[in-house]
């Protein structure tokens, strides 16, 4: 068992456990609670209890002031569970027969584990460990190495396996450092074994803080994972480690501080959803952009989150539409415009009148020039390509301008829109934009163009997707 699963009290969704209820208020009876783990529903407490009995009178004023004690602790057989941020999410007050009642509670987060100090102290951390999918492709930093050992005839005839953490891949923006570690685990077998590995992302501050801004600082990388992978990449499991929370011997003494499960409303809806499986073909990798790269990241995030957050958002989603897309990209791409300011050869995008200003297509061409790719199998120009797409967009925007624009036409203008988003976020790690170059001559771009070409779909001079002109060629290398 490696040192990520020391901690788990095997609680997980779908389980439901019952225990004594601690509210730390003085002289008052125990009482049990059933603690349960539901999809789509998180982690709740149920407290059942006889109306008018001063034995359960607490629990009762709990229900009548609509508030229970802001932190309460369940002891099960299998551990301590510590709830912080508790609230009442539904009752049942009966006043007839035996008065049976119940009240239903709803925590901000719950630790697997009791804590040193004041009991009503909110819950703050030095650390937050997460794992996030596509984090360990990503950063392919493995554990594990093999060494094989063959006869004169090459047969393997001995296996060596080192497991063994490489260094992590550290950087920090002001007062949070950022770490990408990996961890593993033993599965022990019969016969045999398996270790497992993943990577994890953490942050650290000087001292506690609530989840809340720890999360904030995760999401930034959890948005990059989205946006270079082009799918969604979802928080899974969560571990904190802080000095309250800590193993002690029998004295008392504390002989180690270390990471303990963690779960979490704010990201509860991550954990129902299905495993992707490997996630391919990122636009870079960690060892591409480097700490430096990712450093620049976490620096432009909050300047560019209205380029960010919009089309992650829409990838984020598991069921959204081709019209999502369109809407969302076109919203980041027109922060994006706004961001980088003119560019060579947009004046013919401009509005015309007394007051010409940029229009849309302005900001959608400013991303494009920005990115500097090839389109013209998808376009007669940039900037034809940037009034199709923005063009596009108002048509699903605005109900007067008609039907709404064709599916196919418009999962287009979403898919380009998307990657020239993604090519931006990119460009935030790496200034010089030698990735953003490759990714164009790469067949990962011939192949997202090949597929728009055999749609028979392309940006003509009047700013419009339509069909290919007869005779057209392509120069897409397969």
């Amino acid at each position: 068992m490696g040192k990520d699963e020391l901690n788990n009290k095997r609680f997980w969704m779908g389980d439901t456990v019952p225990g004594l209820v601690i509210d730390n208020v003085e002289d008052t009876p125990y009482v049990t609670g059933m603690l349960s783990f539901e999809e789509l529903k998180g982690v709740s407490l149920l407290v059942p209890f006889i109306n008018n009995t001063p034995q359960f009178s607490s629990v009762k004023g709990w229900v009548r002031g609509g508030r229970p004690p802001s932190n309460l602790q369940l002891i099960t057989d299998s551990g301590r569970f510590t709830l912080y941020g508790c609230r009442t999410s539904g009752s049942s007050l009966n006043f007839g027969g035996h008065g049976f009642s119940n009240v239903k509670i709803t925590p901000q987060e719950m630790v697997y584990k009791d804590r040193d100090g004041d009991f009503d102290d909110a819950l703050e951390v030095t650390e937050l460990r997460s794992r996030i999918d596509g984090l360990t492709e990503w950063t392919d930093m493995g554990a594990t190495s093999y060494s094989f050992v063959g006869d004169e005839k090459n047969r393997v005839q001995k296996i060596s396996v080192e497991v063994e953490s490489p260094a992590p891949l550290v950087w920090q923006h002001g007062d949070v450092t950022f770490e990408l570690s990996t961890d593993w685990a033993v599965d022990e077998e019969k016969p045999g074994f398996r270790v497992r590995e993943w990577v994890c992302l953490t942050t650290k501050f000087e001292t506690s803080r609530p989840c809340s801004e720890h999360f904030a600082e995760q999401r930034k990388v959890a948005a990059l994972l989205t946006l270079m992978y082009g799918q969604a990449a979802v928080f899974r499991r969560h571990h904190i480690k802080d000095e309250r929370f800590n193993s002690k011997v029998m004295t008392g003494k504390v002989v180690d501080v270390p990471f303990f499960e963690m779960l979490s409303e704010e990201t509860m809806s991550d954990f129902w959803r299905p495993l992707p499986g490997e996630m391919k073909n990122p636009l870079a990798r960690a060892s591409d952009v480097g700490g430096d790269g990712l450093r620049l990241w976490t620096e432009a995030f909050d300047r560019w989150e209205r380029v960010i957050h919009p089309s992650a958002g829409t990838l984020r989603r598991p069921e959204s539409y081709v019209e999502d897309h369109i809407v969302n990209a076109s919203v980041s791409l027109e922060a994006a415009g706004h961001i980088i300011g003119e560019v060579a050869d947009e004046r013919d995008s401009w509005s015309r009148g007394k007051r010409p200003k940029p229009t849309t297509a302005t900001y959608v061409f400013r991303a494009l020039a920005t990115v500097d790719l090839d389109w013209s199998d998808l376009a007669a120009s940039p900037l034809d390509l940037a009034r199709a797409i923005a063009n596009n967009y108002n048509d699903v925007k605005h109900p007067e301008r008609g039907p709404m624009p064709p599916t196919e036409h418009t999962y287009v203008a979403g898919k380009v829109a998307l990657l020239v988003v993604r090519l931006l976020a990119l460009r935030l790690m790496e200034p010089d934009m030698k990735l953003v170059r490759a990714y164009g001559e790469d067949w990962k771009f011939n192949q997202f163009k090949r597929q728009i070409v055999d749609m028979n779909i392309y940006a003509d001079s009047n700013g419009r997707f339509g069909p290919r002109p007869e005779g057209l060629g392509s120069e897409i290398q397969d």
